[in-house]
């Protein structure tokens, strides 16, 4: 007989806001970052809100050797294909799109957003786990939620 575990999922992922809600900017926006020691990958959330009439975007994760990104910083890319963890360059619409990374190999990793044309308004939540669903010792609520609701249905 096999047993499964069946937790909730807030057992095995550990969320942060990685860019909040910002409205109209015309500028590269970088995300504060998340520390990848312990973990095993690495997801970001993006919520397009609103593009202006003629506005393109992009997002991409970036990782680097410290917090601060100045050390070894470039984007994360597929070890096998070198395609880029990011969503289509030059997008037009607005909606939600998941950029995931497996295992980087720099420690620290965040998004960042390129409005390439024109003002868009978007938010980023990065979500960080163990393909174990055995979160590290280090983790905690960052985001200090008190709405989080979790039930085991019948």
């Amino acid at each position: 007989m096999v047993m499964v575990n069946h937790s909730p999922i807030s057992g095995v992922l550990y969320e942060s806001s990685e860019i909040l809600p910002v409205a109209s900017f015309g500028a590269l926006v970088n995300g504060t970052g998340v520390d990848m020691r312990g973990w095993d990958g690495v997801a970001a959330f993006v919520n397009v809100a609103t593009v202006a009439a003629t506005g393109t975007w992009q997002v991409y994760l970036q990782m680097a050797d410290d917090a601060a990104f100045t050390v070894n910083a470039t984007a994360v890319v597929d070890a096998g294909t070198g395609a880029a963890a990011s969503t289509p360059a030059a997008q037009t619409t607005t909606g939600f799109w998941w950029v995931e990374a497996y295992r980087p190999p720099r420690r620290f990793v965040r998004a960042v957003s390129n409005p390439l044309v024109a003002n868009i308004t978007l938010s980023v939540i990065m979500f960080r786990y163990k393909h174990t669903g055995n979160l590290p010792l280090s983790a905690k609520d960052s985001l200090a939620l008190t709405n989080r609701v979790v039930v085991r249905a019948a």
